[in-house]
Protein backbone atom coordinates (compact mmCIF):
# COMPACT_ATOMS: atom_id res chain seq x y z
CA UNK A 1 0.00 0.00 0.00
CA UNK A 2 1.46 3.47 -1.06
CA UNK A 3 0.30 6.87 -0.16
CA UNK A 4 1.21 9.98 -1.52
CA UNK A 5 2.14 11.81 1.79
CA UNK A 6 1.87 15.44 3.48
CA UNK A 7 3.26 18.14 1.25
CA UNK A 8 6.49 18.71 3.32
CA UNK A 9 9.26 18.67 2.12
CA UNK A 10 12.33 16.03 3.17
CA UNK A 11 15.50 17.16 4.09
CA UNK A 12 19.13 16.98 4.09
CA UNK A 13 21.68 18.02 6.12
CA UNK A 14 25.47 18.10 7.55
CA UNK A 15 28.67 18.28 6.04
CA UNK A 16 28.40 15.53 3.93
CA UNK A 17 24.50 15.19 3.83
CA UNK A 18 24.86 12.65 6.76
CA UNK A 19 21.33 13.50 8.38
CA UNK A 20 18.15 13.09 6.19
CA UNK A 21 14.60 13.45 7.22
CA UNK A 22 12.57 11.69 4.80
CA UNK A 23 8.92 10.96 4.75
CA UNK A 24 7.51 7.45 4.59
CA UNK A 25 4.90 6.88 2.17
CA UNK A 26 4.29 2.83 2.27
CA UNK A 27 3.00 0.26 4.38
CA UNK A 28 6.06 -1.54 3.68
CA UNK A 29 8.72 1.56 5.13
CA UNK A 30 6.19 1.95 8.48
CA UNK A 31 6.82 -1.38 9.14
CA UNK A 32 10.73 -1.36 8.38
CA UNK A 33 10.76 1.35 10.88
CA UNK A 34 8.68 -0.03 12.98
CA UNK A 35 11.56 -2.84 13.35
CA UNK A 36 14.25 -0.96 13.44
CA UNK A 37 13.26 1.02 16.06
CA UNK A 38 10.97 -1.43 17.77
CA UNK A 39 7.66 0.47 18.10
CA UNK A 40 4.22 0.49 16.72
CA UNK A 41 4.77 3.02 14.01
CA UNK A 42 3.70 0.40 11.39
CA UNK A 43 0.38 0.63 12.78
CA UNK A 44 0.01 4.26 11.58
CA UNK A 45 -0.81 3.28 8.22
CA UNK A 46 -4.26 4.02 7.51
CA UNK A 47 -4.00 7.75 9.36
CA UNK A 48 -1.00 8.17 6.69
CA UNK A 49 -3.10 6.38 3.92
CA UNK A 50 -6.64 8.90 5.20
CA UNK A 51 -4.17 12.08 5.24
CA UNK A 52 -4.32 12.40 8.89
CA UNK A 53 -0.51 12.20 9.47
CA UNK A 54 2.32 11.95 7.81
CA UNK A 55 5.38 10.20 9.03
CA UNK A 56 8.78 10.79 8.89
CA UNK A 57 12.54 9.11 9.40
CA UNK A 58 15.31 10.77 10.74
CA UNK A 59 18.70 9.00 9.80
CA UNK A 60 21.92 10.01 11.09
CA UNK A 61 24.93 8.21 8.96
CA UNK A 62 22.08 6.54 7.16
CA UNK A 63 21.06 4.83 10.50
CA UNK A 64 17.01 5.08 12.05
CA UNK A 65 17.28 7.36 14.92
CA UNK A 66 13.98 9.20 15.49
CA UNK A 67 10.46 8.65 13.60
CA UNK A 68 8.52 11.65 13.55
CA UNK A 69 4.76 11.70 13.41
CA UNK A 70 3.44 15.09 11.60
CA UNK A 71 -0.27 16.09 11.54
CA UNK A 72 -2.45 17.36 9.29
CA UNK A 73 -2.04 20.67 10.36
CA UNK A 74 2.13 20.58 9.92
CA UNK A 75 2.42 19.79 13.79
CA UNK A 76 5.14 16.96 15.05
CA UNK A 77 3.18 15.27 17.52
CA UNK A 78 5.68 12.87 18.06
CA UNK A 79 9.21 12.25 18.26
CA UNK A 80 10.50 8.65 19.16
CA UNK A 81 14.01 6.64 18.61
CA UNK A 82 14.45 2.64 19.68
CA UNK A 83 12.23 1.23 22.26
CA UNK A 84 10.06 4.57 22.06
CA UNK A 85 13.26 6.57 23.83
CA UNK A 86 12.70 10.69 23.57
CA UNK A 87 14.99 12.91 21.50
CA UNK A 88 18.62 13.32 22.25
CA UNK A 89 20.16 17.20 22.44
CA UNK A 90 21.59 16.46 18.48
CA UNK A 91 18.36 14.78 17.43
CA UNK A 92 16.27 17.71 18.84
CA UNK A 93 18.24 20.21 17.07
CA UNK A 94 18.26 18.82 13.69
CA UNK A 95 14.45 18.34 13.86
CA UNK A 96 14.11 21.75 15.09
CA UNK A 97 16.45 22.94 11.45
CA UNK A 98 13.97 21.39 9.31
CA UNK A 99 10.75 22.59 10.97
CA UNK A 100 12.28 26.13 10.62
CA UNK A 101 13.28 25.56 7.00
CA UNK A 102 9.32 23.96 6.75
CA UNK A 103 7.22 26.23 8.75
CA UNK A 104 6.10 23.56 10.74
CA UNK A 105 6.05 23.50 14.38
CA UNK A 106 6.62 20.83 17.98
CA UNK A 107 4.54 20.40 20.66
CA UNK A 108 5.46 21.51 23.69
CA UNK A 109 5.86 18.01 25.72
CA UNK A 110 8.51 16.97 22.98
Amino acid sequence: TEWPGLPIPNFVGGERGEVSITQLTTQAELDEEGRALQHCVATYGFSCRNGRCGIFALRINHKPTITLEVDKHRFIVQARGRYNRYLTDDERNWVVRWLGENRLAMAKYL
